[in-house]
């Protein structure tokens, strides 16, 4: 088998997997319940319109959050799925810091993340979902988070 074929395999295996442990977030206690301090990749979906996000950073933190204006390789930007889309993805060593420092603005304000504080208004009156796959191995995490983004959507506030 070609490695082609296995990252695709197993990627398959990772999206029916991120499509089961799909998880509703309202509060801070809600990610910490649901979330582990441990490796693999991380997905954040919503029903909030990507200009209203742009807005809300931009008022609550002072932060500028563009999405992406270039389509990217692969399928292009991630499409709406019965009025939510997955705008950010990500891999981590430890997916529970880093969810909370995208959508509870935790962490050093220099830290690159989405500054989302979704507790609070405008982000509270949108549902907030995340979708989390342990993968301890670095370099199987960085194959699977490039194949996820070519061939199921490239999230509109993921840069690179």
């Amino acid at each position: 088998m070609n490695f082609r074929s296995h990252i695709s395999k197993v990627g398959q295996i990772v999206e029916a997997r991120r499509c089961r442990k799909r998880v509703q977030i309202r509060t801070r206690a809600d990610l910490v319940s649901n979330t582990k301090k441990q490796p693999g990749l991380y997905w954040i979906e919503t029903n909030m319109p990507a200009s209203d996000i742009t807005e809300a950073v931009k008022k609550c933190s002072g932060k500028t959050k563009n999405v992406r204006k270039t389509k990217p390789q692969g399928i292009g930007i991630t499409r709406s799925v019965s009025g939510y889309q997955i705008i950010y993805s990500g891999t981590e060593s430890d997916i529970q810091k880093r969810l909370l420092e995208h959508l509870f603005n935790e962490g050093a304000d220099s830290t690159e993340k989405m500054s989302l504080q979704i507790d609070k208004p405008p982000f509270a009156q949108y549902d907030w979902y995340i979708s989390c796959v342990h993968i301890k191995d670095y370099s199987t995490r960085y194959a699977l988070e490039a194949w996820w983004r070519l061939n199921i959507g490239w999230p509109p506030f993921c840069k690179r």
